[in-house]
Parts: C-alpha cells; sequence; structure tokens
C-alpha cells in the first residue's frame, strides 16, 4: 500500500473504531450499567472545630459499601469519625468501585478551606495595662 493511501485508509478505520465504539457504550449500559450516588452524613459544615470529633458516613444508593479516606490536610479518619488536627484545607474523599450493575463513583468534600484570622477586640500594651481598640 502506497503511502498516500496509507493515511486515508488509516483514518477511516479509526473513524469507524470511534463510532462503534460510541454505539457500544449505550449498548453495556442497557445491559445493567446503572449510575449511583453518594449521600454524605454528618460533619454538614465547611468549617469543623479543631481536635473534636465529627461523626461522617457515607451511603451508595447501591447499597455497595463506601471507602471513605482523607485525600490531604491535617485531619484523622478513623472508624467514620473525623478529627482535624492542625489549621488547613482538609480534603476527604468517598469511593465505591461498582460491581458489574454500578458503575464506579468517587466524590470529595472539603472542611477548614480558609483560615478564619481572630483580631482582638482589646488588647494590652507592654506594660499589662489594657487598651482600648
Amino acid at each position: 500500500m502506497k503511502t498516500k493511501t496509507l493515511l486515508p485508509n488509516l483514518l477511516r478505520w479509526c473513524g469507524g473504531l470511534a463510532l462503534a465504539l460510541g454505539w457500544l457504550a449505550p449498548a453495556v449500559l442497557a445491559q445493567g450499567i446503572a449510575t449511583q450516588t453518594l449521600t454524605w452524613t454528618g460533619a454538614a459544615g465547611p468549617a469543623l472545630a479543631l481536635n473534636t470529633p465529627h461523626p461522617l458516613g457515607v451511603t451508595a444508593s447501591s447499597g455497595l459499601p463506601v471507602t471513605l479516606t482523607v485525600e490531604s490536610g491535617p485531619a484523622t479518619l478513623v472508624n467514620g469519625v473525623l478529627t482535624i488536627t492542625g489549621p488547613g484545607r482538609v480534603r476527604v474523599t468517598a469511593e465505591q468501585p461498582g460491581d458489574p450493575t454500578y458503575a464506579p463513583v468517587r466524590e470529595s468534600r472539603h472542611f477548614n478551606g480558609k483560615q478564619v484570622v481572630l483580631s482582638p477586640l482589646g488588647g494590652y500594651d507592654f506594660t499589662g495595662v489594657p487598651v482600648a481598640v
């Protein structure tokens, strides 16, 4: 085969393959691969107190088990209890790998994303005398 005809034939073949795979995906979905959703419970707010246990749970709509992990940040997660151990953003990820019936699903939540800077309403000078602000 000449080079001039090889490239057009290759492009036609790749296009045909992409078209076939496009038709294949709905056929696979029609055979029982269903989507699933995750429902989070527990720590509702984005700002959590430090060194305080916060129960955290996630369930999959499929009923399959969900794995929770701390992806980043100063926190521990033991037996479904999240504890923020220091200042900074914490990312917790829930994952359900799927099975022959359900597609995999993965979601992340962030806690303590923005730092809060506290400023005193009053203070003390170097001699210990209260100073109004």
